[in-house]
């Protein structure tokens, strides 16, 4: 037997979750429909995908405070977990360059908050475990939908003897770069492998942080240190898998050693190193976002190379763009309509567009390693260390304001 309701959402990790929130301070029924029953309380290890460390942009911050319930707020939750980013260095090994973001230099009292996406997740559930307008079905999978001219009919897989079907107007896909309905929206060769492969870690270091990232290209490599609580560090290691493979076998002291010699002394001595993880990367890159009641969000969407820490905060601007066009809405209207999905695909191609760019531009860069691009970058990362309004608009991109974005203009929002 079946069920009616206005939205579906296809799995609650970060993105879908958060969108479900969004849906339940707006008063909009929905269903949400994950695949494990979910984890509130644990506290993920640093060896995990669940362990590693995620940077929630200042412009996601804000994002997120317009579109929650002001009477039952859940930020505040994430926010005791997080570690405020207060400056961000970007340098290349070898070379003279540098481009160092300060948050007070730009206005703003973070340019984002540095926690484990376990622990994110564990305070978003538990949100949503109060949530009125949002239902949770789990476990559950989806196995087939089909999109009819007034509605989409949701085929689930419960574990039950019989099948289970549920009717919403609009499909919201967030399943992930495997996403299983993107085939329903867009071409099958929207995901291709990465050469590369990342590898996560979790440091102690010998000196406080004080709330400093860092970005370091190295030879066949970047690295990215984040800060988190004490004196530890969130590593993603991204390179060959010949690279990441070489990472992961040597031994800890050893391992210390080869990252300390990458990031010569920034951040202090590595006292300690917890468990290594690797995993392979995708890119996906759906063109179209938006078809037959079906709409992608985050990386059923759009999965970006993780220099720069994009990927969550452009999901998360995925999520508030449909949002808003579903807030918006007359009471009884189709949100699921032909319209809104065409508006939801134009007001979403610039921002994606551009920080798809922004990312693969910056891999394909740092990979060119004959003298002359290697000038040419470190003269740019001079250039926008030492140009106040040139530091000013990249620091503002990388905290999630651009043209097309919701975080600059989401219930008046403005950037500082």
């Amino acid at each position: 037997m079946g069920r009616r309701t206005r939205v579906a959402v296809v799995e609650g990790g970060l993105v879908g979750a958060t969108f479900a929130l969004g849906l339940d301070a707006a008063g909009i029924e929905a269903v949400l429909i994950e695949r494990e029953v979910p984890r509130t309380r644990d506290t993920p290890g640093p060896g995990s995908a669940r362990g590693r460390a995620i940077a929630v942009a200042h412009g996601t911050r804000l994002l997120i405070e317009a579109q929650q319930d002001d009477r039952r707020p859940w930020w505040p939750a994430v926010e005791v977990l997080a570690t405020p980013l207060l400056r961000v260095h970007v340098s290349e090994r070898g070379w003279f360059g540098r481009t160092v973001l300060d948050a007070a230099a730009l206005g703003v009292p973070a340019l984002g908050y540095v926690l484990r996406a376990g622990e994110m997740q564990g305070a978003v559930w538990e949100r949503l475990r109060a949530a009125a307008a949002v239902e949770v079905v789990a476990p559950a999978r989806v196995r087939g939908v089909r999109v009819r001219q007034r509605s989409a009919i949701v085929e689930l897989d419960d574990g039950g003897e019989t099948s289970t079907t549920l009717e919403a107007d609009l499909v919201v896909a967030a399943d992930g770069a495997g996403s299983a309905l993107r085939g329903r929206v867009d071409r099958p060769d929207s995901v291709r492998s990465h050469r590369h492969r990342t590898l996560i870690a979790e440091l102690v270091l010998s000196a406080p942080h004080r709330g400093s990232a860092y970005e370091r290209f190295v030879d066949g490599g970047i690295l990215a240190l984040l800060p988190l609580p004490g004196r530890r560090m969130g590593l993603v290691a991204t390179g060959s898998a010949a690279l990441i493979d070489e990472l992961l076998a040597i031994r800890p002291p050893v391992f210390r050693r080869r990252i300390e010699g990458w990031i010569e002394g920034r951040g202090g001595r590595i006292e300690s190193v917890a468990a290594r993880a690797a995993f392979p990367l995708y890119r996906v890159a759906a063109g179209r976002q938006a078809f037959g009641r079906v709409a992608l969000i985050g990386s059923a969407a759009n999965q970006l190379h993780p220099v720069a820490g994009q990927g969550f905060n452009l999901g998360a601007r995925d999520a508030g763009a449909l949002l808003s066009l579903l807030r918006s809405a007359e009471p009884g209207a189709d949100l699921g309509s032909a319209a809104r999905m065409r508006r939801f695909q134009a007001l979403r191609r610039f921002d994606v567009r551009a920080t798809g760019l922004f990312t693969d531009g910056l891999v394909c860069g740092f990979g060119l390693r004959a003298f002359p691009a290697g000038l040419a970058r470190n003269l740019a990362m001079t250039a926008l260390d030492l140009v106040a309004p040139a530091n000013r608009v990249f620091g503002l991109a990388a905290m999630g304001w651009r043209v097309g974005s919701p975080s600059a203009f989401l219930e008046g929002r403005q950037a500082p």
